[in-house]
C-alpha cells in the first residue's frame, strides 16, 4: 500500500544499472555519492525525525516526494546507460550489420553467396552443408572485402551459418521441398550488448532472416529459369506452359520482395534512425527497437499463423516448380535431342516427358488454389492493416489473381492457342508490340506510294 509497482519497477531498472555501470567501470565517485545521499532521504529519517521519535522510514513517508527522487535517479540510469551502449559499445554499428545481413540489404554478397552454393542448396542439406555453406560464406565476404580491419569487418567474423537445434537428423534426411528453411545465422554478442541484442532478440532477426533466405532462393532460381527454356528444340506446348507458370511466380516473388524491402524495411528502419538520433534514453531506445522488430514482423506476416501457413504452400509449389524445370531441361542438352532419341547419349537417370506434364498440371492446379487462397485472405482484413492494402494492391492491380484461374483453365478457354504439334514449333522470344507497329505502319505508308 506504501509503494506502488511501478515505483518498484523503477527502483530494481537503478540497481540494475548501477551493477552494470560498475562491472563497465563507468560509475564515478560522484554519482557514487549523490545516490546515496538520495536513498538516504528517502529511506533514512532525519535527525530531527529520529528525535520524534520515528525509527523507520515508514513513519515519514512521502509518496510524491519519494517518486520525484526516484525518478530523478531513474533518469539519471537511463542516461548513462544510453551513452555506454550507443557511444562506448557503438550499439548502431551492430543494428547496421544486423540489417545488412539478417535483412538482406547487401545484395551483392549474397549473390555472390547464392551463385557459389547453387549446386548445394538446389539439393537437401547432408552431414557437412553447415560446413560448405559457411565456406561459401567466408569465401562471399573476401569478394566483398569484408575480412579488413575496418568496424564492420571486425564484427561481420561475428557471424556464422547454422542449423536450428531442433533441425532433427530425420528432417535432414527428409528430401522436401523447402529450401533449407531451418538455416539460420548466428551472432556473437559481447557484453554488454547482448543485453539488448538478447537471445530472444536474435530469434526474431532470424525468423526474417529465414524467409528473407527462401524467398531470395526461390528469386534467384526463377530467373535462372528462363536460361534454361531457351533451348533451339523443346516440346513448345509443355515450354509454353512452364514460361507461363515461371512468369506468374516470378512476378509474385518479385512483387513480395520489393515490397518487403521497400514498403517495410526501408520504411521502418527510417523511423527507427529517427527515433534513435532523438532519444537520450535508455528505456527509450529498448522500446524503439521492440517496436520495430514487432512491426517488421507483423508487416512480414511471420506473427499471423494464417498467412504464414499460407506462403509457405506458396514456396513449396515454386520450390518443387524450379526442380522440375531442372529435370524437364535435363532431357534436352546440348546436343538438342531427347536421350531417348540420341544414340550417342549415354544412360541418363530423367524423367519421361510424360510425367513431368502430370507434375506440371498439378502445381499448375495448386499455384492457382494457393494464390486464391492468399489473396482471398488479403481482401479479407486489407481494412484493418494498410500494408495488406498495399501489398494486395502490389499483386493484383490488374485483378489478375483475383479471378482465381489456373493456367489450364485458360488454355481451355483458348483451345486455339494452346493446340500446337511439339514437334512442328519451338519457342521463340516474344515480338517487341513496338516493332510490330513500326513494321504496319511502314508498310501502310508504303501501300499508298506503290500504287500511285
Amino acid at each position: 500500500l506504501l509503494v506502488s509497482e511501478s515505483l518498484c519497477q523503477k527502483i530494481k531498472f537503478v540497481g540494475e544499472a548501477v551493477k552494470i555501470l560498475d562491472l563497465a567501470g563507468k560509475k564515478s565517485r560522484k554519482h557514487e555519492a549523490w545516490l546515496q545521499t538520495v536513498v538516504s532521504s528517502i529511506f533514512i529519517p532525519s535527525n530531527e525525525e529520529q528525535q520524534q521519535g520515528y525509527r523507520t522510514f515508514f513513519g515519514h513517508w512521502n509518496a510524491l516526494e519519494a517518486i520525484t527522487k526516484v525518478n530523478a535517479m531513474e533518469k539519471w540510469a537511463a542516461t548513462s546507460l544510453h551513452s555506454l551502449f550507443i557511444v562506448e559499445h557503438r550499439l548502431l554499428s551492430h543494428l547496421l550489420v544486423l540489417r545488412d545481413f539478417f535483412f538482406l540489404q547487401d545484395g551483392f554478397f549474397y549473390r555472390t553467396l547464392f551463385t557459389l552454393a547453387d549446386n548445394l542448396i538446389a539439393l537437401p542439406p547432408g552431414i557437412n552443408a553447415e560446413h560448405d555453406m559457411n565456406v561459401f560464406f567466408q569465401e562471399s565476404a573476401a569478394s566483398k572485402q569484408f575480412l579488413g580491419e575496418d568496424s564492420k569487418s571486425k564484427l561481420f567474423q561475428n557471424l556464422r551459418l547454422t542449423f536450428d537445434p531442433a533441425y532433427s537428423r530425420a528432417e535432414r534426411e527428409e528430401k522436401a521441398p523447402k529450401i533449407w528453411p531451418n538455416l539460420s545465422l548466428d551472432y556473437a554478442v559481447s557484453w554488454p550488448v547482448n543485453l539488448i541484442l538478447s537471445p530472444s532478440t536474435l530469434q526474431q532477426y532470424n525468423e526474417i532472416f529465414q524467409l528473407l533466405f527462401q524467398l531470395k532462393r526461390l528469386q534467384i532460381g526463377l530467373q535462372s529459369g528462363w536460361s534454361l527454356l531457351r533451348a533451339k528444340i523443346l516440346p513448345a506446348r509443355m515450354a509454353h506452359r512452364f514460361e507461363m507458370t515461371r512468369s506468374q511466380m516470378g512476378f509474385f516473388i518479385d512483387t513480395l520482395s520489393q515490397y518487403m524491402q521497400v514498403d517495410v524495411f526501408s520504411t521502418q528502419i527510417a523511423a527507427l534512425d529517427e527515433k534513435l538520433a532523438e532519444c537520450q534514453d535508455f528505456e527509450d531506445l529498448l522500446a524503439s527497437h521492440s517496436r520495430f522488430l514487432s512491426q517488421v514482423r507483423l508487416q512480414c506476416f511471420i506473427s499471423v499463423p494464417a498467412f504464414k501457413r499460407t506462403f509457405s504452400l506458396l514456396f513449396d509449389t515454386i520450390a518443387i516448380f524450379n526442380g522440375l524445370l531442372r529435370e524437364f531441361s535435363q532431357n534436352y542438352r546440348s546436343d538438342e535431342l531427347p536421350p531417348a532419341k540420341n544414340p550417342k547419349s549415354g544412360p541418363v537417370d530423367t524423367k519421361s516427358d510424360d510425367s513431368i506434364t502430370l507434375e506440371l498440371e498439378a502445381l499448375m492446379k495448386d499455384w492457382a488454389k494457393h494464390t486464391s487462397l492468399l489473396f482471398t485472405l488479403l481482401s479479407g482484413v486489407k481494412g484493418q492493416a494498410p500494408h495488406l492494402h498495399c501489398l494486395l494492391l502490389l499483386l493484383d492491380f490488374n485483378l489478375f489473381f483475383s479471378n482465381a484461374k489456373s493456367i489450364l483453365q485458360l488454355e481451355a478457354e483458348n483451345p486455339l492457342a494452346s493446340a500446337v504439334d511439339d514437334n512442328q514449333r519451338s519457342v521463340r522470344a516474344p515480338r517487341m508490340s513496338h516493332v510490330r507497329a513500326k513494321s504496319n505502319l511502314t508498310s501502310n505508308v508504303a501501300a499508298p506510294s506503290k500504287s500511285q
